[in-house]
């Protein structure tokens, strides 16, 4: 099985493919490097986002120390478990989802937020 040709096929898009008798995903395989380029542009502070998105922005957060934190979301239950007793969340708060489909959350389970970026792999929002 060759993960990487469903992203060759699509430009480096994020894209569905069988595997067996299941449809897999090419999210996980997505490049983030632009994607902390852009949060660290927009003064992101707080990040949500899904494992495979979140490890690779800590990742390059190490040294740079730009985010406050990169919180792993595995359910739409888990942003609003983020929001404190008067449901609120911190400051530059973000929720990254990808832009294709099989995803764990997506911008309707986000809440309250303004779209700040759509491309072809993530949908960058930001929190109220």
């Amino acid at each position: 099985m060759n993960y990487y040709a469903p992203l060759i096929e699509s430009s480096c898009r994020c894209s569905t493919f069988p595997l067996g008798n299941k449809i897999e995903t090419s999210n996980h395989f997505i490049q983030t490097d632009g994607l902390y380029q852009d949060l660290v542009r927009r003064g992101a502070k707080h990040i949500y986002a899904e494992f495979f998105i979140a490890m690779p922005l800590r990742f390059y957060d190490l040294e740079a120390r730009q985010f406050v934190k990169v919180n792993v979301v595995w359910s739409a239950d888990d942003l609003l478990k983020a929001r404190d007793e008067s449901g609120t969340l911190p400051q530059e708060s973000y929720a990254v989802v990808y832009a294709a489909e099989l995803r764990r959350i997506g911008p309707a389970d986000c809440g309250e937020s303004t779209v700040s970026l759509r491309d072809a792999q993530f949908v960058v929002l930001k929190l109220k």
